[in-house]
């Protein structure tokens, strides 16, 4: 009875604090296309968006629309406002399917990051000669937009030049659809009625304990 009691008020107090997924997409069907970019050869093609809390990415993808088979390099990296600062955050090399059109991207990313701008970005290697990636007028909700280095060089350089398009213009964002979790926070009477249930918990354990005590000495 002790362990099942203790087993419902963790479960209680996990439930108060599980995480809560929340999807930004700003391409939810191929039909809403609003253009596309080419990127040559090495060249970064990154989505700049700014969190306002805490919170954990599990999944980012973007929208391909054609181009060569290949591999690209996906990260995560810091913003400041001009450039990707490295670090990255988050990195994995990712298979680029030429057909039209197909998401791609990483799962089970699961990389905290705390209020702030960020850039989720890819870079194509040098087995294949370009990528095509659809973009959108709209943000999909996380404030940002599209950016790119117009270069074959590490995009995370000291010093690299990032180009970014013309907010609200048919290129100013990347197709992309991006999971956060972030964990509930209770209220402080949650935490005061939780706290109770313990002691009331507590109490009762103590009781019986004593009772059955009582009836050994008996």
């Amino acid at each position: 009875m002790k362990l099942k009691l203790i087993s419902i008020a963790v479960l209680a107090l996990a439930s108060m604090s599980a995480a809560q997924a929340v999807v930004y997409t700003n391409y939810p069907t191929p039909a809403g296309a609003t253009g596309s970019v080419l990127a040559p050869i090495g060249t970064t093609m990154g989505q700049i968006f700014t969190l306002d809390s805490a919170q954990q990415l599990t999944d980012w993808s973007f929208f391909g629309r054609d181009g060569r088979s290949g591999s690209v390099n996906f990260a995560v990296a810091a913003w400041d406002g001009t450039k990707a600062v490295g670090p990255a955050l988050y990195s994995q090399t990712l298979n680029y399917i030429s057909t039209s059109p197909h998401w791609f991207g990483a799962s089970n990313i699961n990389t905290n990051l705390v209020a702030g701008s960020y850039v989720a970005y890819v870079t194509s290697a040098d087995t294949f000669s370009k990528y095509e990636l659809y973009t959108s007028s709209s943000n999909g909700g996380l404030a940002g937009y599209l950016s790119n280095t117009g270069t074959t060089a590490d995009p995370l350089a000291p010093g690299r030049t990032w180009y970014s398009a013309v907010p609200g213009n048919t290129y100013s964002n990347l197709a992309y659809s991006a999971t956060f979790t972030a964990a509930a926070v209770p209220e402080p009477e949650s935490y005061g009625l939780m706290l109770a249930g313990l002691g009331a918990i507590a109490f009762v354990v103590r009781r019986r304990s004593a009772k059955q005590g009582e009836q050994s000495l008996a």
